[in-house]
């Protein structure tokens, strides 16, 4: 059990290893978030690849950078060495796997050659018996496009079903987060402003009217009071009557005006509200729209779904009853049944094979182009030069055993047509 977490370390530093080999300088806290790991561990990780010389850390203004070492000249040649050690063996291993393919290619062409000729002996010995099975196997064919067919027309009006329905409850959420009185431009205070303000206007009217009323009572009481200058008070006061008459009246005027302006806001707002109904009940009036439209949708979609349905579970019961009726009739014809599938089979698996070998043979003919660049590749890159050579073993393996995989399947068709084809 305790060994488990030296592994664990281990692999982690390779990791910190390969990061900063491929990627080069790299800042502490950059190099940690790319790992996935606490700054702190990161930096001791370094500290222990910089005491094997594998890995530089340098501080610049404050903050820690691993950077890969520079390999010595005699470094770099061994580095080398043992790469191109690597590579003569890749490059054997793909011309190995080269003639390998060359060699399936030909067991390939008589493993078809000897397919075809059993096809054709059966032609000719049982003629009436191939044209049967073929028009058998068409017809289970067809039957299982028209299953497969229904099943995605079902698949499909099930998925209409739902992003219809989705779109539906998406509009009506929409149609019922509208503000009737945003949509208008109206202020929902606005209408109390408006008859404070007019109230206000009122009172101040009736605050006048008590002055001008004071005003003359304490006129009178002054010329009652003051009878001696009668004639040069009654000049003034009837001067001072018909200036403060004309101020009283300006006033009275400018408020008159002011109350008309209030009222036709009070006309505006009220016209306002009558759009802000009309618009709530448009509103009300597209919900119900819109749910009669979903409800005709999913009345259609029912119906479709059920004839679907119908059909699906008609077809599948025609195509039980055919490959009922296949089975009996192979069964009947006994080996004759059994050599006509395997002929079948045996031309698909030899069409397949023949697709990967060609394929495979392409990859393998690429490899060994891409060994022959990294061979040419100079001293100076050894670091690169290695990693790629690394790459491409990997690559190697990779064509090798698929190789393998195809030399198996083909064995196998052989021995299924008429023996060792070897």
């Amino acid at each position: 059990m305790a060994a488990e977490p030296v592994e664990e370390t281990k692999t982690t530093i390779d990791s910190l290893m390969e990061l900063v080999k491929a990627k080069g300088r790299m800042e502490l806290s950059a190099t940690a978030a790319a790992l996935g790991a606490d700054p702190k561990v990161v930096e001791s990780w370094a500290k222990v690849l910089e005491q094997g010389n594998m890995v530089r850390v340098v501080y610049e203004m404050g903050r820690m950078y691993i950077e890969p070492t520079s390999l010595t000249p005699e470094q770099a040649k061994t580095m080398v060495s043992k790469a191109t050690t690597k590579l003569d063996i890749v490059e054997s291993d793909l011309a190995a796997q080269s003639l390998s393919l060359e060699k399936l290619s030909e067991l390939l062409d008589r493993v078809k050659a000897s397919t075809q000729s059993v096809d054709k002996l059966y032609q000719q010995r049982m003629p009436d018996m191939r044209v049967k099975m073929t028009e058998l196997n068409r017809m289970t064919d067809a039957l299982q496009k028209q299953i497969a067919t229904a099943e995605q027309s079902k698949g499909g009006i099930d998925g209409l079903y739902e992003t219809v329905n989705k779109r539906v409850n998406e509009l009506t959420a929409k149609i019922d987060a509208l503000d009737p009185s945003k949509a208008a431009g109206v202020d929902s205070g606005r209408d109390a402003r408006i008859k404070d303000s007019i109230d206000k206007v009122n009172q101040l009217e009736k605050e006048i009217e008590n002055l001008s009323r004071e005003k003359d009572r304490r006129i009178d009481a002054l010329k009652k009071d003051i009878s001696s200058h009668v004639s040069e008070l009654n000049g003034m006061v009837d001067s001072s009557r018909k200036e403060m008459s004309e101020k009283l009246k300006g006033y009275a005027g400018e408020i008159r005006g002011e109350v008309n302006e209030m009222r036709d806001l009070m006309k505006s707002a009220a016209t306002l509200h009558d759009q802000i109904r009309q618009f709530d009940k448009e509103k009300q009036g597209f919900k119900v729209s819109l749910e009669s439209a979903r409800t005709d949708f999913n009345n259609r979609y029912q119906k479709t779904h059920d004839e679907i349905g119908a059909n699906v579970e008609r077809i599948s019961a025609q195509a039980k009853a055919l490959m009922e009726q296949i089975s009996a009739f192979k069964e009947g014809m006994g080996e004759a049944s059994k050599l006509y599938d395997q002929i079948n089979e045996s031309k698909a698996e030899i069409e397949r094979i023949q697709k990967d070998i060609t394929a495979l043979k392409a990859e393998v003919d690429k490899s060994a182009e891409e060994a022959k660049l990294i061979r040419a590749m100079a001293v100076s890159a050894a670091e690169k030069k290695e990693q790629r050579v690394e790459e491409l073993e990997a690559k190697a393996r990779s064509t090798k055993n698929r190789s393998s995989k195809l030399k198996s399947d083909l064995e196998n068709v052989a021995k299924r047509i008429g023996g060792d084809q070897k």
